[in-house]
């Protein structure tokens, strides 16, 4: 790179961001893509090369992502472009599922309440910990420096659980919530012969409520199943979980999308009346 030419020299990088030609469920093809284009951003000597994410499975698959087949064709074609990259010149960054994602899930809630512990306590030098480890402040101060204001705002809202009677009130309510629907996945898995503990049905419901926190389908179909299933797979055997386990995720979904339907009638039924009479006094009272 001694050629004055050279972006490299003048400390530019040159990245590729890739968009393959994919076939769904069909890691052996997008492999071939993945390859293709990595030798492309090898001729065009790219030091970095991005490909999307759930690139070596295509999506959306729904279910598809939970067969050990599927997960099996891919982690073998990470496994072949490991081995490609050993001869290009770009460090190549590309998409899987993951088959961890129940204990990835755990991590992450852990961490985040760890953070959120040490800010309560030490705002400040939490946030440049966090910009630290991320390396933000050196690889875009401008973008750490939103990120460092955003977290600092997040710190001072919940500050206000300082205030015992605000915090109580919070702590309470959420035990009860959290605690009863917990409870009621546990009593309803040892009714339909899923043999796991409190603690995995606890795990099982954060997983669940976290996965369809994302961006999903109407009613949370497939995706509630799956959060489920992928949660259960850290406890059971694969077999268990694909038959007693899709059952039991099947019937969690379906008591949890009546139980709010119903809750949702009856609060048209005996709040929604008093509601539009209010409206309606407010709109009165401007004109």
């Amino acid at each position: 790179m001694s050629d004055f030419t050279c972006l490299y020299r003048h400390d530019f990088v040159r990245l590729a961001s890739c968009v393959p030609r994919t076939e769904v469920a069909d890691p052996g093809f997008n492999l071939a893509e993945t390859l293709r284009l990595a030798a492309d951003g090898d001729t065009a000597k790219a030091a970095i090369v991005v490909f999307p994410e759930l690139g070596l499975s295509a999506y959306a698959i729904d279910d598809l992502l939970l067969q050990d087949a599927l997960l099996d064709a891919v982690e073998s074609a990470i496994a072949r472009i490991i081995a490609a990259s050993k001869d290009l010149y770009p460090v190549l960054i590309v998409g899987a599922p993951l088959r961890f994602a129940a204990w990835l899930s755990v991590c992450g809630f852990v961490s985040l309440t760890a953070f959120l512990s040490l800010a309560l306590t030490w705002p400040e030098a939490t946030v440049r910990t966090v910009l630290r480890f991320t390396l933000l402040a050196h690889l875009a101060p401008s973008l750490g420096a939103r990120i460092a204001d955003k977290l600092r705002a997040l710190i001072e809202g919940f500050k206000v659980l300082h205030d015992a009677s605000n915090l109580v009130p919070y702590l309470v309510e959420t035990l009860l919530y959290w605690g009863t629907n917990g409870l009621g996945m546990w009593l309803l898995a040892r009714a339909m012969h899923v043999d796991i503990s409190v603690g995995a049905a606890f795990a099982a419901m954060a997983f669940t409520g976290v996965l369809i926190s994302l961006p999903n389908s109407p009613g949370l179909v497939g995706q509630f199943e799956a959060g489920i299933i992928l949660a259960l797979g850290a406890y059971l055997p694969a077999k268990v979980v694909g038959s007693y386990g899709a059952a039991y995720a099947i019937a969690v979904h379906g008591i949890q999308f009546l139980w709010y339907v119903a809750t949702g009638l009856l609060a048209l039924v005996f709040v929604g009346g008093r509601a539009h009479a209010s409206s309606a006094t407010r709109a009165s009272s401007l004109a």
